[in-house]
């Protein structure tokens, strides 16, 4: 199985958070007026979010949990909370 993010939307690390930013969004340094098109997430979630889809599922599983030093049944518990999922999760 692949997943694959909105593509309406971007990940953006940064060194004490991450951001999930509309590409349509202008995005600075200071990412200033880009707040309304912006949610801020730990950066832990970030990074999961940003390394998913880099291959299949479970390879992306063992490689954010090697990185985070996570179990990768509770990266895989995480991922499968947001992917599939008819109702909406906040």
């Amino acid at each position: 199985m692949y997943i694959y993010l909105n593509p309406q939307y971007v990940i953006r690390n940064e060194n004490n958070c991450s951001y999930i930013i509309a590409k349509s969004a202008l995005i600075t340094a200071k990412l200033e007026h880009a707040m309304a098109f912006a949610s801020v997430v730990p950066p832990s979630i970030g990074y999961i979010l940003s390394h998913i889809g880099e291959g299949e599922l479970n390879a992306s599983i063992e490689n954010i949990a090697n990185t985070l030093n996570i179990k990768p049944d509770l990266i895989d518990k995480f991922i499968r909370k947001i992917i599939g999922n008819p109702v909406k999760v906040g």
